[in-house]
């Protein structure tokens, strides 16, 4: 459950006792009423019961049923208990556990009305109401329908029940709302009240009604869209009230004074309220207070005084409230007596911009710590291991950046330890773990951290939690990690390991449902069958090493398994459907697995993510996927599959990526497109397909962002229905054999007129639990071949060059003003270059080079100011090439070649009217020796700055040869840088030669 606080000791003896009070007597001989019998059977008999928690409900004294509870006197069932025991899952899209009974509640249970206790909580009777007659149950003192999917305004009935002492109607899914809260005014016994996650919105009187119970102890009323809150109460009758939690709600406001009269509360929770202003002076008068929430709020003024008599508060949570404050300000505060009893103390997420404050070691009762995400810097301090009580440290997303103190190593009561995402780059060794014997969580991911131990030494705890991505733990294997015999989460991604895996660790790994040994360099064979927990699902990425050899027999309960980018060999099992039943993300990428796709493929009726692409498999491409109806991404790209399209893939109803490219396909596409409405990314470029672009493409595939259908043989005009595709920011048709106009409606593609952030990206895998898996795609910007993989949702591209394309360019495609790419080269396209060109503001490679295009080149060009690449060759435009702005800087005289009538920098021909330079003059009329060594010193001034940018260019791009992401991205930018330096020499070695030919060192 998201937010429930324990129920506090008064309430649990008061339930145990009633529970007590009607338990039935095992050695007494009671006979249960027939009718109220029948009524449980015909309960029985409207729900599913998948874990058999009904199976003891035969024969015929239904008071020995289990869950059932019987008067001894008069033999009426008096409590009801079939709660669910497993816990609430708060999943929407799956919202009910594998124990629920699942089905109706059946009208038949309203014979039961001697009931005084009805627990049917963690069951799912989704889309039904709350039965009203329940309201009927005169004698009940205990209701709890928490998590029943029950759905739609909660029944007014309710509240007839009067002896009611506990009422929990936690909605986890939103189902339940409340359109009058008047009949909580008739529940006055009542001591519990859980209405969390039931919607309040527009109720005000809430509150008012809520203060007229008399003996309620605790409020419940999380994230229930609470608007309104009264600034007064004419009378406070809440003087038994110890809990009060209306956190995440919208009251938008300052903390209304009445509720620190409510000097009874022990726990207080106003977190995500959005509550604004001061805290009044007034909160040190709540002297019971021992929880304290405040997260979330924007606190104004001081806080050094008003919590200071706060003598019993143990928890305070003042996560993102005190941005604008420091640290400093709490100190005080915490020189109270509020010192000798906090001990949690949360206060993540204010900015505070200082070292490690060293009179936090002063709060030695301190058992949880959390100073996350905040901009801590410097070391970790000595005085940490003043906290002998602490349990929880939580410190990651921070900025230290020194040491940290071995002090650590005294904190024997630590349980979690938490550095994550800093910049420390220092070394841990074995001091500063040296007592913490009771450490079960240790998180030092992406900290910038080096860990050196003795190759000998034996931690003093027994790890379950080990989340290690980025240390610096190589070159060898941890061997201090034999001896972790509990963990069952481990993380060594990107750790600087170059070896081979010991035999030991997979004794380790016996009790491991989740392993991250990617991005290392570790080499050698696996085990034939490498040893994983057996009660849990299990989840291994091996990914980027350097494992041979064939695939080994992973345990059955595998459901995610990524061994990309390894160089493994031999076929794929055809038994895998069987070997892992349960996989449902696999990638066996960028290996040397050979073979025919095996059948069994299609039969892992569990599989989201199939990824079996730059392999070496042959064959034709299964046509069975009807049977995996759960793919959303499927890439089969880079190996030597040939054969026409599976006809079968047109069934997958979720299938959202597919690539098929780089293989030997061919054939005419099939209409497959029923059933595909969420496919936004398809890639069938470099193969050998053949016929039209079917128009079903652009008609029945509501959601494309990116197709590239570049390097087939298809024939005959673009259909203009590729135009629905409302999303389409990346299209890609070059290199076949279209012919035809293109198409005006190309004008109306609406994701090429946004920018990236516009669209909210696109092309990406919509899967949070998938690691890494985004489909490469190979496109032509800036005249080279890129391959973009993650980047591909920032691109927006058009290339339709190399066809048989004619007639003029549409000016409606200028409206695609989010464009970056456009490529219409190598067709036979007519008519001038539209002046409306200079509304695509973001275009960074234009290419229309071999065509037939006449006229000038427009002035407006040079008002794209991210233009890059340019080429408009080998066509028939004419006049005065345009200077200014971006165009100054692209000075290859080749982008305008092929233009006999063009004329102007960089070409060598002058237009007409053109003067010669008065530099050029004076160096006619004068020729002294003196101006020789000017030339050479402006000849060498050039060499060696070219020479010495081009070195450090090339020193810095060296270094980022190690990182595959940051190479991609970085070398984006600097291929531009590149191609400038390029045309710059050129047009330097060109004046040079003219300087030297006037000055008649060389002949021309």
């Amino acid at each position: 459950m998201a937010h429930r606080p324990v129920h506090n000791l008064f309430l649990l003896f008061l339930f145990i006792q009633i529970s007590n009070s009607y338990s039935s007597n095992a050695t007494s001989s009671i006979h249960c009423i027939a009718s109220e019998r029948q009524a449980l059977l015909d309960f029985k008999d409207g729900v599913e019961d998948p874990t058999g928690r009904l199976s003891s409900w035969v024969g015929e004294d239904c008071c020995n049923w289990r869950g059932l509870t019987c008067d001894e006197i008069t033999h009426h069932i008096t409590r009801l208990d079939i709660h669910n025991p497993d816990p609430l899952n708060d999943d929407d899209d799956f919202p009910y556990n594998q124990g629920s009974l699942l089905g109706k509640v059946s009208p038949s249970l309203q014979k039961l009305k001697h009931l005084k206790y009805l627990d049917l909580s963690g069951n799912y009777f989704g889309n039904s109401s709350i039965p009203v007659f329940i309201g009927y149950f005169k004698h009940l003192r205990y209701l709890n329908l928490s998590a029943t999917g029950f759905i739609g305004n909660i029944p007014p009935e309710l509240g007839n029940l009067s002896r009611l002492h506990y009422l929990d109607l936690y909605s986890p899914t939103y189902g339940l709302y409340l359109d009058d809260a008047q009949w909580l005014s008739g529940l006055s016994s009542l001591l519990y009240l859980d209405m969390s996650r039931v919607d309040f919105s527009g109720l005000s009187d809430w509150l008012p009604i809520l203060n007229m119970l008399p003996v309620i102890r605790e409020i419940h009323l999380y994230d229930c869209s609470l608007e309104i809150i009264p600034k007064s109460l004419s009378h406070i009758n809440f003087t038994s009230l110890s809990v009060l939690d209306l956190s995440n709600n919208y009251f938008n406001t300052t903390i209304p004074e009445f509720l620190y009269d409510i000097i009874s509360l022990e726990h207080l929770d106003l977190s995500w309220d959005a509550f604004v202003g001061p805290v009044s002076a007034a909160i040190g008068n709540m002297t019971s207070l021992k929880y304290l929430g405040m997260s979330g709020m924007k606190i104004e003024g001081s806080l050094r005084r008003v919590m200071r008599s706060l003598c019993n508060l143990q928890t305070l949570h003042l996560t993102h409230s005190l941005e604008g404050h420091n640290l400093a300000e709490l100190k005080e505060m915490f020189n109270g007596c509020i010192k000798d009893s906090l001990e949690e103390l949360h206060v993540g997420d204010n900015a505070f911009a200082v070292p490690f404050p060293d009179w936090i070691g002063d709060l030695k009762h301190l058992k949880v710590l959390d100073l996350s995400s905040n901009r801590l810097y410097g070391p970790i301090p000595a005085s940490i291991g003043k906290l002998s009580y602490l349990q929880i440290l939580q410190l990651p997303f921070n900025e230290f950046n020194e040491s940290i103190s071995e002090s650590l190593g005294q904190l024997q009561e630590l349980i979690d330890l938490n550095l994550g995402i800093n910049n420390f780059n220092t070394i841990l060794t074995e001091e500063h773990f040296a007592n913490l014997t009771n450490l079960k969580k240790l998180n030092l991911q992406e900290s910038s951290l080096q860990l050196r131990f003795d190759a000998k030494w034996i931690p003093p705890f027994q790890l379950e939690v080990i989340q290690m991505r980025s240390c610096q733990l190589g070159p060898k294997f941890p061997p201090w990690l034999r001896t972790q015999e509990k963990a069952t989460f481990l993380d060594m991604s990107y750790a600087g390991i170059v070896d081979s895996i010991p035999d030991w660790f997979w004794n380790v790994t016996s009790h491991v449902d989740t392993l991250y040994l990617n991005n290392n360099e570790i080499s050698g064979k696996l085990p034939r069958s490498p040893k994983f927990q057996l009660n849990a699902d299990v989840v291994i990425d091996m990914s980027s090493n350097h494992f041979e050899g064939e695939l080994p027999y992973f345990p059955s309960n595998v459901v995610e398994l990524y061994l990309w980018n390894n160089s493994f060999t031999g076929p794929i099992p055809p038994s895998i459907n069987e070997k892992m039943p349960k996989l449902a993300y696999l990638s066996f990428a960028q290996n040397n697995f050979s073979g025919h796709l095996p059948e069994s493929l299609c039969n892992l009726t569990e599989l989201v993510v199939l990824d079996l692409s730059e392999n070496h498999l042959i064959g034709e491409i299964l046509d069975c996927w009807e049977r995996a109806q759960g793919i959303k991404f499927l890439n089969l790209a880079g190996n030597n599959l040939f054969g026409g399209f599976p006809r079968s893939i047109g069934s997958l109803k979720s299938l959202q990526l597919l690539d098929l490219s780089n293989n030997y396909l061919s054939g005419e596409l099939p209409e497959i497109s029923m059933n595909l409405t969420e496919l936004h990314t398809l890639d069938l470029s470099r193969n050998r397909f053949t016929g039209r672009i079917p128009i079903w493409l652009g008609e029945s595939l509501p959601e494309m962002k990116i197709l590239n259908l570049r390097l087939n043989q298809f024939v005959g005009a673009i259909p203009s229905q590729m135009a629905n595709f409302t999303n389409l920011h990346v299209l890609d048709l070059s290199n076949n054999h279209l012919s035809g106009t293109i198409p005006r409606s190309f004008g109306n593609l609406e994701g090429m007129k946004k920018t990236a952030s516009e669209r909210g990206g696109g092309g990406e895998f919509d899967d949070s639990t998938s690691k890494e898996l985004v489909m490469t795609m190979w496109l032509v910007t800036k005249g080279r071949y890129y391959a973009y993989d993650k980047l591909l949702s920032l691109l927006t591209f058009m290339d339709l060059s190399m066809n048989n394309l004619s007639g003029r360019i549409p000016n409606k495609l200028m409206d695609l003003s989010g464009m970056n790419t456009l490529n219409l080269s190598g067709n036979h396209l007519i008519g001038e270059i539209t002046e409306r060109i200079g509304l695509l503001q973001l275009l960074e490679t234009l290419d229309l080079s071999r065509n037939k295009l006449s006229g000038p080149i427009p002035l407006n060009l040079s008002s794209l100011n991210f233009l890059h690449h340019l080429n408009l060759s080998n066509n028939n435009l004419s006049g005065r090439i345009p200077t200014g702005g971006q165009l100054n800087t692209l000075l290859d005289p080749s982008i305008y070649e092929g233009n006999p009538n063009l004329c102007g920098v960089p070409l060598l021909r002058s237009c007409p009217g053109d003067e010669p330079s008065q530099q050029n003059k004076s160096r006619t009329v004068d020729g002294q020796e003196g101006d020789q060594d000017d030339t050479l010193d402006e000849i060498l001034l050039h060499v060696f700055v070219i020479l010495g940018f081009l070195t450090g260019f090339w020193a810095v791009s060296s270094i980022l040869i190690l990182n595959r992401t940051w190479r991609i991205t970085f070398f984006r930018f600097t291929d531009t840088v590149y191609d400038k330096i390029y045309v710059i020499t050129v047009v330097n070695i060109n004046k040079i030669k003219r300087i030297l030919s006037h000055k008649g060192l060389i002949k021309n």
